[in-house]
């Protein structure tokens, strides 16, 4: 068990937290079907649209 509570089985590379501080919310097991660049949209193969934002730095 690592440091944080994490098995080898469980690896990251980002505090346990992050995500949710972040507000972002993963979307596994369903793969991004279309990408529309114009209006920054993903929609997920299981059907839901999100808006996509790029933080540049």
């Amino acid at each position: 068990m690592t440091a944080d509570g994490r098995t080898p089985d469980e690896p990251s590379l980002v505090e346990t937290d992050f995500m949710a501080r972040h507000g972002i919310e993963p979307h596994l097991d369903d793969p991004a079907e279309t990408i529309d660049r114009a209006t920054r949209t993903v929609t997920s193969r299981a059907g839901p649209t999100v808006r996509a934002s790029a933080h540049r730095r």
